[in-house]
């Protein structure tokens, strides 16, 4: 019932563009978290 609902309101490119979205933060999460570490690593070194 609720997915036939959700799925007369969204597009079908509406899970695409959340799922991408997602991979993306995760991304640049991961590449900010590996910058701070280098940068951090060059400074106690």
């Amino acid at each position: 019932m609720l997915a036939q609902l959700v799925a007369d309101v969204c597009p079908s490119s509406a899970s695409f563009f959340g799922f991408m979205g997602v991979a993306s933060a995760l991304v640049f999460a991961n590449l900010g978290a590996a910058y701070g570490t280098a940068k951090s690593g060059v400074g106690i070194a």
